[in-house]
């Protein structure tokens, strides 16, 4: 049986040095669903309600919770929408954190989570880690921006709940790492974390294989399968030119409940068993980076128990 979620999107302006309002624009989502009409103003914040069966479907445009500029990429609307799905009132807030080239509804895993823990007494707090234009052309935030951003998030959701975890994805894992020292979390999940030297491993890959060029103004841009355009900058490469294996060995440690999850078929699983081969670790059987397919189900019922 599929929940029914009631949406919290949270609204609040937030300004900070280099940071501009996001205009406006239409969303869609993956089906229609119904939505009330109401808001309730509170001090700076706005919160919108909306029925819905799946957290993917639903995407309301009034507001922009506006944390960070994007300093190399001029063109872009800069800013995040925060998406809270379940009660603000819940025991317990699990903030999302998602990988490289995607955004936090990408291949449904995010949502297929928020979904799945709205009936246990957790909210999910989904967000993007990368800039869109009307035109959905996507830019990269380097490390830097990446970490301001989820400071930005962290705080906004630990002022309305006192227990805040975390789940990450990939690359996501990597940036929830440099920061676990100085954020409260309660549990933090990490999924098929990512490697060393991410920056210029994908840039290499991205010139070689996908036709990648740089632009005028010096940014790197590929075209995707959909047709838009996606850049980032040489401050992106230079910044996530990192050994997170080292990071991970430093910062790991700080976390009171930690359960790291790698998937079975993914290239990067024989190098990560041995940097988590201290921590608890489990591999899913018949899994991919994204946890497709069958594997799908059971990643849904490990998080909810780990969770709870």
């Amino acid at each position: 049986m599929v929940a029914r979620l009631r949406f919290l999107k949270v609204v609040i302006n937030i300004a900070l040095p280099g940071g501009t309002a996001r205009q406006d624009r239409p969303e869609t989502g993956l089906h229609l669903c119904r939505q009330i009409g109401f808001a309730v103003a509170v001090a700076n914040r706005t919160w919108f309600y909306a029925e819905r069966r799946r957290p993917a479907v639903c995407q309301t445009t009034a507001g922009r919770l506006t944390i960070t500029g994007n300093l190399d990429h001029k063109d872009m609307n800069s800013g995040v929408d925060i998406y809270w799905f379940g009660d603000r009132r819940a025991a317990q807030a699990v903030i999302y954190v998602h990988g490289f080239a995607v955004n936090y509804t990408s291949k449904g895993m995010f949502t297929d989570l928020a979904d799945h823990l709205s009936d246990q007494d957790l909210a999910s707090i989904l967000f993007d880690l990368s800039d869109f234009d009307r035109e959905r052309n996507a830019a990269f935030l380097p490390l830097s921006d990446q970490q301001r951003r989820l400071r930005e998030v962290y705080g906004t959701v630990k002022a309305e709940v006192d227990r805040v975890s975390l789940i990450a994805h990939s690359l996501g894992c990597g940036v929830a790492a440099t920061l676990l020292p100085e954020l409260e979390l309660d549990k933090v999940l990490l999924l098929a974390p990512a490697g060393d030297r991410h920056g210029p491993r994908i840039k290499d890959r991205l010139f070689k294989h996908h036709g990648a060029w740089t632009d005028e103004d010096g940014l790197m841009r590929f075209k995707r399968k959909n047709g838009t355009i996606t850049s980032f900058s040489k401050r992106y490469v230079d910044e996530f030119d990192i050994e997170f294996s080292r990071v991970y060995r430093d910062n790991l440690s700080q976390v009171k409940d930690l359960k790291i999850c790698l998937a079975e078929s993914d290239e990067l699983t024989p190098a990560m068993e041995k940097v988590f081969a201290k921590y608890d670790t489990v591999c899913l059987p018949g899994s991919d980076h994204n946890f497709t397919g069958e594997s799908r189900q059971r990643l849904l019922e490990l998080a909810a128990e780990f969770l709870n």
